[in-house]
């Protein structure tokens, strides 16, 4: 397996589960790839312009240090061994008294390179395009979602030959929940139902978790919880003008709080007869406030 290479998204780069944790060293490595300019641009250090050329990074030592959790001396020793290795090579630019310093990576072409690209695209319009098509729809029917930050899945094939015939994009909506868990499907659907009616926006990604946690979820029991949701979102006024904290959906779902007996509408109070004496009390006491 050591032969070919793949495509990653710079998106990776940005990702929860990429930054959460202090890097291995191999996960600092790969991350330099990611970080180097694709084609020349421009970043700024206390208000210079410095250039940054293909395959090069434009991070400080400090930058990495917090970006890969790491202390600047480990970084500098990590950066130390790319260098005697070939694998990299610095240089400090020194523009107004403002420095900084320059990873290249050696090579950069081999990582990103569009040669095995072409190549693969200029056999794939050798193949028979109905042949293609079978292979290309069941490889889309078998590749799992993948995360990225807008929690969608988008992928897109390039024309299969000079006729022009493309496969068209497949979106997938999901949410990332708190504890880094999917909600898609009739699931998402139906969560959406209840976190409009529930009208509290707070907490979205934990009420996710606890959405996923209702064991079974029937068409009848979406329509309770959402119909509950509606009327706890009616009575959070008066919680609120009473000082009152009102409930989070979080907790409201993990507690089932659609299970509470509610009558609906509240009940008008009992008719309680007035008595004669009662009558003329209130009577006087309405004269004497006229």
């Amino acid at each position: 397996m050591s032969t070919g290479w793949i495509k990653v998204h710079r998106c990776l780069a940005d990702h929860d589960l990429w930054l959460s944790e202090p890097f291995t060293r191999a996960q600092a490595w790969v991350d330099l790839l990611l970080l180097a300019n694709h084609q020349e641009g421009q970043i700024r250090r206390r208000g210079v312009r410095i250039t940054v050329k293909r395959g090069q990074v434009g991070y400080s030592q400090e930058g990495l240090a917090l970006r890969w959790k790491w202390s600047k001396g480990k970084v500098i020793r990590f950066l130390t061994e790319l260098k005697n290795d070939d694998r990299i090579s610095t240089e400090t630019e020194l523009k107004n008294v403002a420095i900084t310093a320059l990873i290249t990576i050696t090579n950069y072409g081999q990582y990103q390179g569009n040669s095995t690209e072409d190549s693969t695209e200029n056999k794939l319009k050798t193949v028979p395009k109905t042949i293609l098509k079978t292979v290309l729809k069941t490889v889309l029917k078998t590749v799992p979602e993948q995360e990225c930050k807008e929690g969608k899945e988008v992928k897109k094939l390039k024309t299969l030959s000079s006729s022009g015939d493309e496969v068209p994009e497949i979106k997938v909506d999901f949410f990332l929940t708190k504890k880094k868990r999917k909600l898609s499907g009739e699931r998402l659907k139906s969560f959406n139902l209840f976190w409009d009616a529930f009208s509290y926006k707070s907490g979205k990604a934990e009420a996710a978790d606890s959405w996923l946690d209702i064991p079974s979820m029937t068409g009848a029991l979406v329509c309770k919880i959402v119909a509950a949701a509606t009327v706890e979102a009616k009575q959070r006024a008066d919680l609120l003008i009473r000082g009152s904290t009102p409930k989070m959906a979080q907790g409201w779902i993990t507690a089932r709080r659609w299970e509470d007996e509610v009558a609906g509408e509240p009940k008008p109070a009992a008719f309680s007869p007035v008595t004669k004496q009662e009558s003329e009390r209130l009577q006087r006491v309405m004269a004497e406030n006229e």
